[in-house]
């Protein structure tokens, strides 16, 4: 049986990548010896860690910081990932028209359906400068 705090100490564990591509979780003395910064020894979290002996408050506290700390840079990184524009052309039809209107622009061409190159398809985009 996992204690509540093995799972946030597991949450917070890092992967690495070794040089033949395989991964590595980081160790559990390396991770508990960053958290206790020399205010108890590494055997003492792992018993914290494992339930036979009961966790200070500061020790928990460290816990909940790094765990938020975590949070907050892996929602930075979804904002991110949200607000990238990918070069893929063909992922709407909107998309596709603006894509071929920035051609016939480039070429200097009308089509042959009437459409004047300097009118946009789709007018709820920005038409390029």
């Amino acid at each position: 049986m996992q204690t509540p705090l093995r799972v946030a100490f597991d949450a917070i564990r890092v992967v690495r990548l070794r040089a033949d591509w395989g991964s590595e979780v980081s160790p559990t003395s390396e991770v508990a010896g960053r958290l206790v910064n020399g205010h108890a020894s590494i055997d003492l979290a792992r018993k914290w860690l494992n339930g036979s002996k009961r966790a200070p408050a500061w020790f928990v506290a460290v816990l909940t910081a790094e765990i938020e700390a975590r949070r907050n840079h892996l929602d930075r990184v979804l904002e991110g990932l949200a607000a990238y524009e990918t070069g893929d052309r063909r992922k709407s039809p909107e998309a596709r028209a603006r894509g071929r209107l920035t051609r016939m622009r480039q070429l200097g061409r009308i089509r042959a359906s009437g459409i004047d190159a300097a009118v946009d398809p789709s007018p709820s985009t920005p038409k390029p400068e």
